[in-house]
């Protein structure tokens, strides 16, 4: 075997590796997880030939967009802390399903909301926040 046969043996080696580590995730944590986490997968895969038993559908959930006012407030979703505001971000849940948001920012009273949860839908919410006395 020559060494040039030798590094694209190594290369293709490597390829099915990564392949098979992406399918194993896809496999252990379920597509809507991994869409969420990585948005555009399914498009990848796609553009990569793959099978499209492999590509991934729309994630569960809903796509929100919040800010603050005053900016700078932390979003929890469900009790998690998940940013700063303003953010752009996908909330992973089912459909008919309670969501509890929550901005909280120090010197202020904490805002909260329900909504529920729509799939697909998008939801864009402003956080008036009051000072504490």
């Amino acid at each position: 075997m020559t060494p040039r046969t030798r590094r694209r043996l190594t290369e293709t080696l490597r390829w099915v590796g990564a392949l098979s580590a992406l399918v194993a995730v896809l496999v252990l944590f379920r597509a809507p997880l991994v869409h969420g986490a990585l948005p555009g997968l399914d498009r990848a895969l796609a553009a990569a030939g793959l099978d499209q038993a492999l590509q991934l559908g729309p994630a569960p959930g809903f796509q929100l967009r919040a800010t603050s006012v005053p900016p700078g407030g932390e979003l929890w979703v469900d009790g998690e802390s998940t940013s700063r505001l303003p953010v752009l971000t996908n909330v992973i849940c089912r459909s008919g399903q309670e969501v509890e948001l929550e901005v909280r920012l120090q010197g202020y009273r904490t805002w909260q909301r329900t909504v529920g949860c729509r799939q697909g839908g998008q939801l864009e919410v402003t956080a008036r926040l009051e000072r504490t006395p």
